[in-house]
């Protein structure tokens, strides 16, 4: 996601707040949550650091976010389905967003 201000400061659940708000958030589950591995100076290696999914913004648009290493989506979730984060966060940097949560749980 792109935006047109220059911010930084790392991530924030009041940043999530202000660009995401109540918008509802749908799991793209495609080929599957992608393992990010560690990089040890410049190089990976064999440990995951993280997880990133596709999800898609009502409102917004398409994006990934940032999910611990061990994560594993819920066999219950589905492509396209509702979802909530837990504990959604999102970061400015120039003019890109990125945004991580702690665990995604199916919409009630």
């Amino acid at each position: 996601m792109r935006i047109s201000a220059f911010n930084t400061g790392g991530y924030s659940a009041e940043k999530y707040s202000d660009l995401i708000g109540d918008n509802k958030v749908h799991v793209l589950i495609g080929s599957g949550a992608i393992k990010q591995p560690k990089f040890v100076d410049g190089k990976p290696t064999d440990q995951i650091d993280s997880t990133k999914i596709g999800i898609y913004i009502e409102g917004v648009g398409a994006d990934t976010v940032k999910l611990p290493a061990d994560f594993d989506l819920p066999t219950t979730i589905k492509d396209m389905d509702e979802v909530t984060l837990d504990n959604p966060e999102a970061c400015e940097v120039k003019n890109n967003v990125y945004f991580r949560a702690s665990g995604i749980k199916q919409a009630k």
